[in-house]
């Protein structure tokens, strides 16, 4: 009943384990782009861009504001 494993038993025992392992590292690796970055520095690139694009629309839709105001004045 007490019999010891058998090299093949604990291999196929630890297999899970070493499949799981093995699937992380695959994918931890797939996610660094073409460029090297990981999706952090990718994350933070993108943040930057979307708050310089909303700066950029902000001054838009205020210089539209003061025409409107300007053409108002004018109709008067």
């Amino acid at each position: 009943m007490n019999e010891p494993l058998n090299g093949m038993e604990i291999f196929l025992s630890w297999l899970p384990m070493l499949l799981l392992t093995g699937v992380w590292v695959y994918f931890m690796r797939g996610l660094k782009s073409k460029s090297g970055k990981t999706p952090v520095v990718l994350q933070e690139e993108l943040l930057i861009e979307v708050r310089r694009q909303n700066d950029l629309i902000e001054d838009v839709i205020k210089d539209h504001g003061e025409r409107i105001l300007r053409l108002e004045e004018k109709l008067k």
